[in-house]
């Protein structure tokens, strides 16, 4: 099963293997994050598409890949996409990692066009 460890307000995440975390709302890992992956797990079935907007981590879209989305898009802002590259990675799926200021209606077209 999947198992992520927490404490208090959340933890930080460091972007590779011995470097200090940063301290970005992007690189933690939320109680509420959490809370939505146990509802996600108990639920019978999650979506079979899955837009992740401002992923920061990543968690819940690798949670809902794990958990039978067929299709998973992660997006942020562009300084995020290095950690989220390097967990999907890690995780060794295939998921999509894309840019996306969802105020711009290029990006939202942009993403729209890849995941058909």
């Amino acid at each position: 099963g999947m198992q992520v460890h927490t404490g208090g307000a959340g933890i930080d995440i460091p972007l590779l293997p011995g470097e200090q975390p940063m301290k970005r709302t992007g690189n933690r890992i939320w109680d509420a994050t959490l809370a939505l992956i146990q509802h996600l797990r108990d639920e019978p079935a999650v979506a079979d598409c899955v837009v992740d907007l401002g992923a920061g981590t990543g968690i819940v879209g690798l949670a809902c890949r794990t958990l039978g989305s067929r299709c998973v898009a992660l997006t942020d802002l562009p300084g995020q996409l290095p950690l989220l590259r390097a967990n999907v990675a890690a995780k060794g799926d295939a998921v999509l990692v894309s840019e996306l200021d969802w105020r711009s209606r290029a990006q939202v077209d942009l993403l729209r066009e890849e995941l058909q």
